[in-house]
């Protein structure tokens, strides 16, 4: 039952993916009979047996002994005279012999065709085809090899060609036997299996199954298309180790493993905007193996949630990756540098456009190659009374409608009993801090919303000292929708605390911008800050996670053993940039925020009139091995 549905399935398939529907096909499943049931075989000497065939399935293969024919004088739809024809069948040899397989047609001058084959059960030595016919035979001298007991799938293909008949041979797809035999004049009078026309001298003994002639000459891609669909050792491809990388504003890696399953399979990944609706698609390359790809999705959306999916297709099935993954491609470039008011990237104490500097109020913090997370990073000993402070010109800049506030922190428990170490100050108003009384493994966002009242609360943070943490404060404020606070650790939004209904604007107590502090003992920090940006918007989640995401590439993860000290202007710049250094310069690099290397010189002095307009990283190495890094933005 299984077998016979498995072949009636597979006879609606073959039809529909070759193309060519046989004019005869035989299943022998424990019946000499043809699909259809139009025609069934006589039997000619020992009773008719049936054996289990290629998948297992008993009574599914017609076995034949040296004195068994099956014949038939009606098939009138057989290919007749010079005409084009395939012979597909499934053989199983049981003795080492030269067995005739098939024939069909008279004993007249090339007036017939069958196929022979001299089995030797041997690796060393090599086994013969014949393509038989009346007056001669068209041979095959190759390195392939037969041996018994073993399924092999065999095509003859035959077709007009120059000077006689085009004849071709494929062995389980492969191409075994391509050479042209005299005309044929086929005649449409005996059909037989397990002999070669009632040839005296011709004898078969073993097995057949699935046996069909097609009035076309099927190609290469058709005929490996039916051996794969009925290879028992063929099985729907297998997708492994899926994963994303490399995430830009307009670009995603899709990386994952395949198994072809001893058959073509075609892939392709299917994405979309929509878990339900991935209507967009990427044709993958085509394997017969086991491979590992890594492909490129191009022409992304920034900012955007993808879905996708793998889909993988040979003659056997097709699997499809039961997980819909996801990714999120990145802010472009010039949306991070929307807003920015401020940047510090602490290879010094300047703001990136020079226009909000900053000034120690006490002792000075250490820009410390080592403790930086890119490049230098700003070191705050609290019990310094380190602390940076903008005294004015942020307080004109921010209007305290809306806000964000993003930078990375190492912060240090010991923190010399300071009560509220405090990451940023804006105006005595807005801040973030931590708290003595949690081990300092808590923060507290916190804004003024008139000169009394303050609305706060607390966030505790996994492995909070130590460890680079990410921190955006975002300030929504006015009358439209979504009107809150929000607090973002590591690119995360934090719980805990509903949106606020009617975020006011910040109360301003005074005009100065901290960072490692507050302007009191209490409020000293103790750790590292670095890459801290001051937008007059409200970033969202995705603008979060890439501007915490650009700052980390991979690029600056080494560690320098010296800081290479140089000035850069104009920047931001249109154009030229100049750099001055006290040192020789061996060569300066341009890099994008993904750790791209788009520009390189060995001048001082250079064009970036190419460049898109964004934000870069600049490498320049002196020629004892120094390294210095800065940001640069290109206007």
């Amino acid at each position: 039952m299984i077998k016979n549905l498995l072949k009636t399935v597979f006879v609606f398939m073959s039809s529909f993916v070759i193309g060519q529907t046989p004019v005869y096909q035989f299943n022998f499943d424990n019946s000499v009979a043809n699909v259809g049931n139009t025609i069934t075989l006589s039997n000619l000497g020992d009773p008719v047996s049936y054996v289990t065939d290629r998948f297992g399935n008993a009574n599914a293969a017609i076995n034949f002994a040296a004195n068994n024919v099956l014949w038939s004088n009606s098939m009138t739809n057989l290919p007749a005279g010079n005409a084009t024809l395939s012979v597909s069948f499934w053989v199983k040899y049981n003795m080492v012999a030269n067995n005739d397989v098939f024939g069909y047609g008279t004993n007249s001058s090339y007036g017939a065709i069958g196929f022979q084959e001299n089995v030797t059960n041997s690796t060393t030595t090599t086994s013969g085809i014949a393509i038989r016919q009346p007056s001669g035979t068209v041979s095959l001298s190759s390195n392939h090899f037969t041996l018994v007991n073993t399924w092999y799938h065999y095509v003859v293909t035959t077709a007009p060609g120059s000077g006689g008949s085009a004849t071709k041979v494929y062995r389980n797809g492969n191409l075994i036997l391509n050479t042209t035999a005299p005309f044929r004049n086929i005649q449409l009078d005996t059909f037989t299996i397990g002999n070669y026309i009632f040839s005296a001298n011709s004898n078969f003994n073993g097995a057949v199954d699935d046996f069909r002639v097609y009035n076309v000459e099927l190609n290469t891609t058709q005929i490996n298309q039916i051996y794969n669909a009925s290879n028992p050792n063929v099985s729907a491809p297998a997708i492994s180790s899926v994963t994303t990388s490399n995430i830009t504003a307009s670009t995603a890696t899709i990386g994952y493993g395949i198994n072809a399953n001893g058959a073509n399979a075609t892939t392709v990944i299917r994405y979309g905007t929509s878990s339900s609706n991935l209507n967009l698609t990427f044709n993958c390359p085509s394997t017969t193996s086991t491979a590992v790809f890594s492909e490129i999705l191009t022409g992304l959306t920034p900012s955007t949630t993808y879905f996708y999916k793998i889909e993988s297709s040979n003659t056997a099935g097709t699997t499809i990756t039961p997980t819909t993954y996801t990714f999120t491609t990145t802010a472009a470039t010039s949306t991070i540098g929307n807003g920015l008011v401020a940047y510090y990237g602490f290879e010094n104490f300047n703001s990136h456009n020079g226009l909000h500097n900053l000034t120690p109020s006490a002792s000075t913090p250490i820009l410390d190659g080592i403790g930086g997370k890119v490049g230098l990073g700003a070191r705050f000993e609290s019990a310094n009374s380190q602390q940076l402070v903008n005294s004015s010109s942020l307080n004109t800049a921010l209007d305290g409608t809306e806000f964000t506030i993003c930078y990375w922190v190492n912060s240090q428990a010991n923190s010399s009993s300071m009560t509220f170490p405090t990451h940023f100050e804006m105006f005595g108003s807005g801040f973030v801090r931590q708290q003595q009384n949690t081990g300092y493994a808590s923060l507290t966002k916190g804004y003024a919303i008139n000169a009394t009242t303050f609305n706060t609360g607390n966030t505790t943070v996994t492995n909070i000292n130590g460890t680079w943490k990410h921190i955006a404060l975002v300030h929504k404020s006015g009358t439209t929708n979504n009107k809150q606070i929000e607090l973002y650790v590591d690119g995360v939004l934090q719980g805990g605390f509903p949106p606020i209904s009617n975020v006011p604007v910040l109360y301003k107590f005074n005009t100065d911008f901290y960072i490692g502090g507050g302007g009191s003992a209490v409020k000293y920090f103790k750790g590292y800050i670095d890459e801290f940006y001051i937008y007059n918007r409200a970033l969202n989640g995705t603008e979060i996670n890439a501007v915490k995401d650009n700052t980390n590439a991979a690029l600056f993860s080494e560690q320098f053993s010296a800081a290479l000290k140089f000035s850069m202007y104009p920047n931001p710049t249109n154009d030229w940039v100049t750099i001055e250094t006290d040192e020789d310069i061996k060569q300066v690099e341009v890099f994008s925020l993904q750790g791209q290397l788009v520009f390189n010189t060995t001048t001082s002095s250079f064009s970036l009139a190419n460049l898109n307009s964004g934000i870069y990283i600049v490498k320049l190495e002196g020629v004892n091995g120094e390294i210095g890094i800065q940001k640069l933005i290109k206007n």
